[in-house]
């Protein structure tokens, strides 16, 4: 089941590493997120006919697009090691891809407002409390934005919630470059 995607009316993604008080962070120039969320079955047939249809667990995938190097939200986004090092002006931010590297459980919310005029809502706030994004790809073409792409997984968290999707009558207000982001208590 595909639950859509968004483009030229994405204006906000944020990422919190997962934790009792998550502390979101502005992914910048967001500009595409796609969610899609598929689940398995199988059939016992006997007699003839179909008697029982089992259906596996949900899981989701989809990607996120953005256009800054911004390497400490990549950093958060794929677990790699984030370094500063010197001083003004010559400062040095230094992203260590590893190998072996693992992403960690992250928490993301997407703010998609309502351009379109389509309902009395003000826009969709998708949340995923348990995903992980793979190191994200780059696109570096002359005369051209730096384009970054990062595919993700999410499944249930430990509240059996894997997608939260909510439609807000009034757009969020934005605190520091973040928006309030609502999660299942454990």
């Amino acid at each position: 089941m595909a639950l859509g995607s968004t483009g030229y009316n994405l204006v906000h993604s944020q990422v919190a590493a997962k934790s009792d008080t998550p502390t979101f962070t502005d992914i910048p120039y967001a500009t595409t997120a796609e969610f899609s969320v598929d689940q398995d079955n199988e059939y016992f047939r006997a007699d003839g006919g179909v008697k029982v249809t089992a259906y596996g667990a949900r899981e989701g995938s989809g990607s996120l697009g953005f256009g800054s190097a911004d390497l400490q939200v990549i950093s958060t986004l794929s677990g790699d090691t984030f370094s500063t090092s010197g001083t003004t002006p010559a400062i040095v931010d230094r992203l260590e891809v590893g190998s072996s590297t693992q992403p960690p459980s992250v928490i993301l919310s997407i703010w998609v407002p309502n351009v379109d005029g389509n309902s009395d809502s003000a826009g969709l706030q998708i949340t995923l409390p348990n995903a992980k994004v793979a190191m994200p790809s780059a696109t570096y073409e002359q005369e051209s934005w730096t384009e970054f792409e990062a595919d993700l997984a999410f499944v249930s968290d430990e509240n059996d919630v894997m997608m939260i999707m909510e439609s807000l009558e009034t757009a969020p207000t934005f605190t520091a470059g973040v928006i309030p982001v609502t999660l299942t208590s454990p």
